[in-house]
């Protein structure tokens, strides 16, 4: 399963860790969340490159997961979520 919400406050990453926490205890439920993904630092270190290595490792993220769960919420979907959503 892969797990797709925004990503960009403390609120979110928390919120999403905790359902990603609660999707693992379904007996053999393996979850695959963006955020655990990816270092900050790493991410700094590729600056420019940072958003293509993020989409590539998202994308087979999805390529390898059997279904997708995604956070909707409020008056309009984050488009990273959106693109995740489409893509899979």
């Amino acid at each position: 399963m892969y797990l797709a919400g925004p990503l960009f406050s403390h609120a979110d990453q928390t919120y999403l860790s905790t359902l990603r926490d609660r999707l693992r205890q379904i007996p053999d439920t393996t979850v695959t969340w963006p955020g655990d993904l990816f270092e900050a630092d790493h991410l700094a270190m590729l600056g420019p490159r940072a958003k293509q290595y993020i989409f590539e490792g998202c994308r087979d993220a999805i390529h390898a997961a059997t279904h997708v769960v995604a956070l909707l919420d409020g008056t309009q979907v984050d488009d990273g979520t959106a693109w995740e959503i489409g893509y899979a």
